[in-house]
């Protein structure tokens, strides 16, 4: 069986992550990044790179995986992800 989940909320006891879930509306886990600031950054570079920014969040993402920074290539690949959505023209089904 695997072992629970624990996270610490500030200034308490650690909790079961589900609990810590259920209690707040908000938690930050270590090394996570929220979804919300993947799509802040495709913004930021939709509006800086306009056309180009995809091919830099690309080059940003082999720029770390070269340097074995995984973690990092993941997050930029998760940007890369957010930026194809965000520039998607094509409807996800038929018109009415």
């Amino acid at each position: 069986m695997f072992g629970r989940v624990l996270v610490q909320p500030t200034g308490s006891k650690p909790v079961p992550i589900s609990q810590a879930i259920r209690n707040t509306s908000r938690v930050t886990l270590p090394g996570v990044i929220p979804e919300i600031d993947i799509w802040r950054v495709a913004n930021l570079m939709l509006k800086r790179y306009g056309n180009k920014a995809k091919a830099h969040s690309d080059r940003h993402g082999e720029e770390l995986t070269t340097s074995g920074d995984d973690a990092g290539a993941a997050v930029w690949r998760r940007i890369t992800g957010a930026i194809e959505q965000l520039t998607n023209t094509i409807p996800p089904g038929p018109l009415h």
